[in-house]
């Protein structure tokens, strides 16, 4: 899925576009603290232009079915090679 959304910048006041893509990357196992599941793996790309300088942002989300995201790792690259990359992963799941 590919859309393109209005963004409008604190201070500047001058508004900008994101083109955002949805991607489903099919299922594969993760192994993360709470145990390894079979997930649905679906990455989201944000790419903003403003002025000179460009972003990327990269959500990749591994969702378990009945459980909700297990694991998502975000990398985000700015013009001038900045790149920061976290990633979060689910430590203990019990069913109640």
């Amino acid at each position: 899925y590919h859309s393109v959304l209005p963004v409008r910048l604190n201070g500047t006041g001058s508004a900008h576009a994101a083109n955002v893509t949805v991607q489903g990357g099919g299922t594969e196992a993760v192994t993360v603290p709470a145990g390894t599941y079979q997930a649905t793996v679906v990455t989201t790309t944000m790419l903003i232009h403003v002025g000179s300088l460009t972003s990327t942002v990269v959500l990749k989300t591994w969702d378990a079915p009945g459980i909700g995201p297990v694991k998502t790792e975000e990398t985000i690259k700015a013009t001038g090679k900045t790149t920061v990359v976290t990633t979060e992963e689910l430590l203990t799941f019990t069913k109640g």
